[in-house]
């Protein structure tokens, strides 16, 4: 049972999550190169370039929460640990598996069973070669992986993943049943595997066991980079939007699942518990890209530094003086910087509106951190 301390900044950080996905479905139009204009896992390369370095509010809001929920556990024993982390990965990223199971379901438990470091199939190749850094690489991915498919099963589970008691003496043998339960022929449907989970979690228990549980800390499982920024980057791009309308927990929530491979039993179900909206990424998907070119390079005699007034906060003062081109209905800007951090050149797009009066607020330098620009002369005299 969550405490409400602990059910509140989940709830808060639900709503931070949207806000990130929201940042991210302002961003696509200031990019060139992205596939459906940003929308799909075609773009999780780059969705993932936005997680790490587009340093917008929203996600400095996910990382504050998250850090308040794991100062919140630590009065907690292992196994109400391991609810709370399920609370937070139906945040991210099960509910968007959930939403989408007919097309990532398969991606899932092949990850679990074939990962190329870390599935299943070269687990014990690593045991019996006391390999004890992939050892404990592959109890860390695949404890995640389990959490996540627990809460996309739950509804057809009789046991949880701590409720099965390690059994070293059988980890070989059940390993083998599961690879070769699961690994060959044709793919499991989601109901047989289902069955089959009581003996994965037997797997992972006796591991987490075997590794003193160092993998079901909560600092690792809610790991920045390994939960939110490299994992499941199309819980952002895909979506959807959602809020919680229900008073039920998560976790109770999911367990009433009414199926598991009827998508649309599954979304109806969702819905009288949840808000739930993809229209904003239907508009961006089918919209006309906006930044659709790259100009080329122009050069300065030297830099200089930028006339726009410094923003308070503005993570980037020196911004040197900007380099104006034009091509068609498009306006680009151009910063020919060096010695920033990553030792290239930054590009900043934005656009004038059909009647080249209107400007669109899609200020942001590629690679790196979201910026506070005066553009007011610009806007006065459209290309």
């Amino acid at each position: 049972m969550l405490s409400a301390e602990a059910a509140r900044l989940i709830d808060d950080l639900e709503v931070a999550h949207q806000d990130v996905k929201r940042a991210y479905l302002a961003w696509c139009p200031t990019q060139a190169g992205l596939v459906e204009n940003g929308v799909g896992s075609d773009n999780n390369g780059r969705t993932s370039d936005f997680l790490k370095r587009e340093r917008c509010a929203a996600l400095g809001q996910v990382t504050r929460l998250r850090n308040s929920i794991i100062r919140s556990s630590k009065e907690l024993d292992r196994r109400q640990t391991y609810e709370l982390v399920r609370e937070v990965y139906l945040v991210h990223p099960s509910f968007h598996e959930v939403w989408w199971i007919d097309k990532h379901f398969e991606h899932d438990h092949g990850s679990v069973l074939h990962n190329r470091r870390f599935g299943l199939d070269k687990l014990m190749r690593y045991i019996d070669s006391k390999n004890s850094s992939r050892v404990y690489g592959s109890v860390t991915f695949l404890t995640r992986y389990t959490l996540l498919l627990e809460n996309l099963l739950s509804s057809r589970l009789t046991v949880s993943l701590l409720d099965v008691p390690p059994d070293q003496d059988a980890l070989r043998s059940n390993v083998d049943e599961i690879i070769d339960a699961w690994g060959s022929g044709t793919p499991p449907t989601i109901t047989e595997f289902a069955r089959e989970m009581p003996v994965l979690f037997s797997v992972i228990h006796t591991l987490l066991e075997m590794t003193d549980y160092r993998a079901l800390s909560i600092d690792r499982l809610l790991d920045t980079n390994r939960w939110l920024s490299g994992w499941a980057q199309c819980s952002v791009n895909e979506g959807p939007l959602l809020t919680k309308t229900s008073n039920l927990s998560r976790v109770e929530l999911f367990q009433g699942l009414p199926s598991l491979e009827d998508q649309d039993a599954i979304r109806n179900y969702l819905r009288r518990h949840y808000a739930v909206s993809c229209k904003d990424y239907y508009h961006l998907r089918s919209s006309a890209p906006r930044i659709d070119l790259v100009v080329a390079p122009l050069e300065v005699d030297r830099p200089r530094r930028s006339r726009n007034p410094v923003v308070k906060g503005d993570p980037r003062p020196d911004i040197i003086e900007r380099i104006e081109h034009w091509r068609d209905d498009r306006g680009l800007i151009r910063y020919p910087e060096k010695g920033v951090t990553d030792g290239g050149r930054q590009y900043v797009c934005f656009r004038y509106g059909d009647n080249k009066k209107e400007l669109h607020n899609l200020i942001v330098i590629r690679q790196d951190t979201m910026v506070g620009l005066e553009l007011k002369d610009l806007a006065k005299k459209p290309p």
